[in-house]
């Protein structure tokens, strides 16, 4: 079926077929968007960096499917990052789970690799709690406060519920 050529101001309405086009959009930087867009846009949120359940939540969905020591505590992780954004969790437990592997393939040649390999050697080594402590301390939050206040001031000005 193809789609009707619908303007800005015409995408609330239907289709035809009783099918509603919804519009959403994301950005970092809401105050940079054109007035004339920002009219048009019914609902502007603003999401704030996620708070410790939510930091929980985020550390046990990216260690999910890695093997991890019994001294990972997700809500001790959770507590230790506050103001780090979902994707900065993100990148601290893709640090934290390549440690290990840096540490097995340290000093190997690509020789000693491809024969570790063929062994079977090669499997991703156990996460330690203080390889997501080092992590951490080379994963700097990504969201200044400056930034923080700014979008706070943008949701309070131009933001809906």
């Amino acid at each position: 079926m193809p789609f009707p050529v619908l303007q800005m101001d015409g995408l609330a309405s239907s289709t035809g077929d009783g099918d509603i086009v919804v519009v959403m959009a994301t950005t970092n930087a809401p105050w940079l968007l054109d007035e004339a867009l920002c009219r048009r846009l019914e609902k502007r949120i603003y999401i704030p960096l996620p708070d410790e359940a939510a930091r929980a939540q985020l550390f046990d969905l990216h260690l999910s499917g890695v093997p991890t020591e019994a001294d990972v505590n997700i809500e001790a992780f959770a507590a230790m990052t506050e103001g780090y954004s979902g994707a900065d969790i993100q990148l601290v437990c893709r640090e934290a789970s390549m440690v290990g592997m840096r540490r097995l393939l340290a000093g190997k040649t690509p020789a000693d690799i491809v024969a570790m390999r063929a062994a079977g050697l090669l499997a991703a080594p156990r996460v330690s709690g203080l390889d997501v402590i080092n992590a951490m301390k080379s994963t700097s939050p990504s969201v200044s406060r400056e930034d923080l206040a700014r979008y706070a001031s943008w949701a309070q000005e131009k933001g809906s519920t």
